[in-house]
């Protein structure tokens, strides 16, 4: 092997492993917490199931239509503002207290 095909190999591992910390591993600690976020909320375990599905739904959306957005705008724009508006929507999701709320936030969250 190669030293570029090595270096392939540490990047695939690198973003496997990035993929898995970031998305992966959340996701199946959350529903640890489902019976204690629906008791501490009052919402019904079905509710709970809604706002951790719904972040799914705007990344299928946006997949459309992303590719256009960041060649209108450039991608280091796109992905600034997406950072910012994942991390607003993601603390005022902490902050939520109800299921509305949680609704709204967890698809914007899921831009």
């Amino acid at each position: 092997m190669t030293t570029q095909s090595n270096y392939r190999w540490l990047i695939l591992i690198l973003a496997a492993l990035t993929m898995a910390l970031t998305v992966a591993v959340p996701g199946m600690c959350m529903s640890v917490l489902f019976a204690e976020i629906s008791d501490d909320l009052g919402l019904s375990r079905t509710q709970v199931g809604v706002i951790w599905g719904i972040g799914a739904l705007p990344g299928i959306l946006i997949a459309l239509v992303g590719g256009s957005i960041g060649d209108r705008f450039g991608p280091t724009r796109v992905l600034i503002a997406a950072c910012l508006l994942s991390g607003a929507a993601g603390a005022l999701r902490g902050l939520s207290t109800n299921f509305i709320t949680l609704i709204v936030t967890g698809f914007v969250f899921g831009l």
